[in-house]
């Protein structure tokens, strides 16, 4: 295959089918995102994902890369399994996107603490100071009596 690539940063690609992320077995078939990087030595290349696939990313793969120090939100791929696609949302959508999918899977990365916290705080955006208080003000009358009742 000639070596000579049409990739240019900021396009948009989809994965091709049959791709299969290796470490997770996770299928990336119809994935889109924007290219971020490319190397054109090495024909790989990361994909920044678009909106709708990081909408579509299974919450256990997002914990998993949480939990791992992964990035999520990216990914590298060769550049014989993407092809050119159409940009199916913005740049702004895709912000939007990164923090809800942060708010809900944002402790993740602490294990089983992380966890136990993001059924308290899931869903709040790490800088709303004032919505995390109030779900930890709601959570702890809670909590403390289940402590007082099993210590009875």
């Amino acid at each position: 295959m000639d070596k000579k690539s049409t990739f240019k940063p900021g396009q948009t690609v989809r994965v091709k089918t049959d791709y299969r992320d290796e470490a997770t077995g996770l299928p990336l078939v119809d994935f889109h995102g924007r290219i971020v990087e490319l190397n054109p030595e090495t024909r790989i290349l990361r994909i920044a994902f678009d909106s709708l696939t990081l909408r579509s990313l299974p919450a256990a793969y997002v914990e998993m890369c949480e939990a791992e120090g992964f990035d999520w939100a990216s990914y590298y791929i060769g550049y014989d399994d993407v092809e050119a696609a159409a940009a199916r949302d913005t740049e702004t959508d895709v912000k939007t996107a990164v923090a809800a999918l942060a708010a809900q899977a944002g402790w993740a990365h602490l294990g089983a603490e992380g966890r136990a916290i993001n059924q308290v705080v899931g869903g709040i955006e790490h800088d709303n100071n004032l919505a995390l208080m109030v779900a930890w003000r709601t959570y702890k009358p809670v909590y403390l009596y289940a402590l007082w009742y099993a210590n009875r």
